[in-house]
Protein backbone atom coordinates (compact mmCIF):
# COMPACT_ATOMS: atom_id res chain seq x y z
CA UNK A 1 0.00 0.00 0.00
CA UNK A 2 1.15 3.50 -0.74
CA UNK A 3 2.27 5.67 2.13
CA UNK A 4 0.23 8.76 2.90
CA UNK A 5 1.78 12.18 2.40
CA UNK A 6 3.15 13.94 5.49
CA UNK A 7 0.23 14.69 7.79
CA UNK A 8 -1.97 12.19 5.97
CA UNK A 9 -3.64 9.04 7.17
CA UNK A 10 -4.14 5.47 5.97
CA UNK A 11 -7.85 4.75 5.77
CA UNK A 12 -9.45 1.40 4.94
CA UNK A 13 -13.01 1.14 3.66
CA UNK A 14 -14.50 -2.34 3.81
CA UNK A 15 -17.20 -2.72 1.21
CA UNK A 16 -17.62 -0.93 -2.10
CA UNK A 17 -21.31 -1.34 -2.89
CA UNK A 18 -23.57 1.52 -3.90
CA UNK A 19 -23.90 2.99 -0.41
CA UNK A 20 -20.09 3.10 -0.09
CA UNK A 21 -19.47 5.68 -2.81
CA UNK A 22 -20.49 8.76 -0.77
CA UNK A 23 -18.33 7.62 2.13
CA UNK A 24 -15.35 6.93 -0.14
CA UNK A 25 -15.78 10.36 -1.72
CA UNK A 26 -15.79 12.06 1.67
CA UNK A 27 -12.83 10.11 3.06
CA UNK A 28 -10.69 10.75 -0.02
CA UNK A 29 -11.10 14.53 -0.15
CA UNK A 30 -7.78 15.16 1.60
CA UNK A 31 -5.14 14.34 -1.00
CA UNK A 32 -2.62 13.61 1.78
CA UNK A 33 -4.67 10.58 2.86
CA UNK A 34 -4.50 7.16 1.21
CA UNK A 35 -7.86 5.37 1.10
CA UNK A 36 -7.84 1.63 0.40
CA UNK A 37 -11.23 0.38 -0.76
CA UNK A 38 -11.76 -3.35 -0.26
CA UNK A 39 -14.45 -5.56 -1.76
CA UNK A 40 -14.84 -9.29 -2.13
CA UNK A 41 -16.67 -8.75 -5.43
CA UNK A 42 -14.23 -8.75 -8.36
CA UNK A 43 -14.05 -5.28 -9.94
CA UNK A 44 -16.36 -3.56 -7.45
CA UNK A 45 -13.63 -1.63 -5.59
CA UNK A 46 -11.96 -0.70 -8.90
CA UNK A 47 -15.22 0.67 -10.29
CA UNK A 48 -15.88 2.72 -7.14
CA UNK A 49 -12.38 4.22 -7.21
CA UNK A 50 -12.53 4.88 -10.95
CA UNK A 51 -15.87 6.66 -10.54
CA UNK A 52 -14.18 9.22 -8.30
CA UNK A 53 -10.91 9.37 -10.23
CA UNK A 54 -8.76 10.39 -7.29
CA UNK A 55 -5.10 9.32 -7.18
CA UNK A 56 -5.22 8.65 -3.43
CA UNK A 57 -7.71 5.79 -3.85
CA UNK A 58 -6.47 2.21 -3.97
CA UNK A 59 -8.89 -0.60 -4.89
CA UNK A 60 -8.33 -4.10 -3.58
CA UNK A 61 -10.28 -7.32 -4.06
CA UNK A 62 -10.08 -9.51 -0.96
CA UNK A 63 -12.42 -12.14 0.44
CA UNK A 64 -12.19 -10.91 4.02
CA UNK A 65 -14.25 -13.59 5.71
CA UNK A 66 -12.52 -15.13 8.74
CA UNK A 67 -13.00 -18.56 7.12
CA UNK A 68 -10.72 -17.52 4.22
CA UNK A 69 -7.25 -17.69 5.80
CA UNK A 70 -5.32 -15.81 3.11
CA UNK A 71 -7.91 -13.06 2.71
CA UNK A 72 -8.35 -12.69 6.45
CA UNK A 73 -4.58 -12.49 6.93
CA UNK A 74 -4.31 -9.78 4.27
CA UNK A 75 -7.14 -7.83 5.87
CA UNK A 76 -5.58 -8.06 9.33
CA UNK A 77 -2.30 -6.77 7.92
CA UNK A 78 -3.99 -3.78 6.28
CA UNK A 79 -5.98 -2.96 9.40
CA UNK A 80 -2.80 -3.16 11.49
CA UNK A 81 -1.30 -0.36 9.37
CA UNK A 82 -4.47 1.74 9.12
CA UNK A 83 -5.20 4.88 11.07
CA UNK A 84 -8.94 4.43 10.53
CA UNK A 85 -11.35 1.84 9.18
CA UNK A 86 -14.93 2.17 8.00
CA UNK A 87 -16.82 -1.11 7.71
CA UNK A 88 -19.76 -1.15 5.34
CA UNK A 89 -19.92 -4.94 5.48
CA UNK A 90 -22.95 -6.94 6.57
CA UNK A 91 -23.68 -6.70 10.29
CA UNK A 92 -22.49 -10.25 10.92
CA UNK A 93 -18.99 -9.21 9.87
CA UNK A 94 -18.61 -6.29 12.29
CA UNK A 95 -17.48 -8.30 15.33
CA UNK A 96 -14.75 -10.25 13.50
CA UNK A 97 -13.47 -7.06 11.85
CA UNK A 98 -13.39 -5.22 15.19
CA UNK A 99 -11.38 -8.07 16.69
CA UNK A 100 -8.90 -7.95 13.80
Amino acid sequence: AAAPAPGGSRIVVLGAGLCALPAIELLSRRSADVVTVISAVEGEASRACAALGRPNLQPLTVDARPTNASGWGALCGLLGQADACLSLLPATMHAPVAEA
